[in-house]
């Protein structure tokens, strides 16, 4: 019996996240075309800072 309670509890929590996921994925894209990663602002970091190198 209570073996029957975790599994559902787990399933539960399973859907849970599968929805979650979702629903923060289509938002993302509604926000920008990368999904708000932070890869193009560290890129930018990195570039900024190899300028600064090459014109010093």
């Amino acid at each position: 019996m209570s073996q029957t309670i975790i599994v559902a509890i787990i399933l539960v929590l399973a859907a849970a996240y599968v929805v979650y996921s979702a629903v923060k994925s289509i938002r993302s894209k509604n926000a920008s075309h990368c999904g708000d990663c932070c890869g193009c602002s560290a890129k930018d970091e990195i570039m900024d800072m190899v300028k600064k190198k090459d014109c010093c």
